[in-house]
């Protein structure tokens, strides 16, 4: 790093063309650290990467793929309100990429937060709609087999199968919530 420092430097005052301009030095600075940030992360070193990919945010806090990288080092040491914040962000510089909100997703089951986790379900369905059947039963699964909303759940199903009526984990999604809506009848009728 000196050294480019100091090669740019050093034609900017002899008044020869450096090629970079201070920010492009920047952001391939912020690029190598990157790939120190991503090898640690490979290598389960999650502390160091948290570090090195925060330098790297420092650098350059434009780019989506730093946020990225992470919230995946915030997910694996299961800081999963930092990692939101850290999707959130990357989703905010590049809102039209679905890896973000699937990975969203996954982070807000994990911390439980289906009442959001049904809410970036909507917003990927309007992303994303040639995979709308997919996302439809994945909210009719939480709805109808975590939450126990059995009609709303039902009524995702027959969103996805309006979509594709042979769409067969549509249909094995309606069977379980059919099966645990008749066990709670059953259930409050003996109660």
């Amino acid at each position: 790093m000196f050294i480019k420092n100091k090669i740019f430097k050093n034609k900017v005052e002899k008044g020869e063309p450096s090629g970079l301009i201070p920010f492009e030095l920047d952001s391939q600075i912020a690029e190598n650290f990157y790939h120190k940030a991503l090898q640690s992360y490979k290598t389960e070193r999650f502390n160091d990467s948290l570090l090195i990919i925060n330098k790297v945010i420092s650098l350059s806090p434009k780019n989506f793929g730093y946020y990225h990288l992470k919230t995946k080092i915030l997910f694996k040491m299961k800081k999963y309100h930092l990692s939101i914040k850290s999707i959130n962000k990357a989703i905010k510089l590049r809102p039209k990429i679905l890896k973000l909100y699937k990975f969203k997703n996954k982070i807000l089951f994990f911390m439980g937060r289906f009442d959001k986790l049904l809410e970036s379900l909507d917003e990927l369905v309007m992303l994303d709609s040639e995979s709308a059947v997919e996302h439809y039963v994945f909210k009719a699964s939480v709805l109808g087999l975590i939450l126990g909303k059995f009609n709303e759940a039902l009524m995702e199903i027959k969103r996805a199968l309006d979509i594709d009526s042979g769409f067969s984990k549509a249909l094995e999604v309606k069977k379980k919530i059919l099966t645990l809506q008749l066990e709670s009848q059953i259930n409050q009728l003996y109660i």
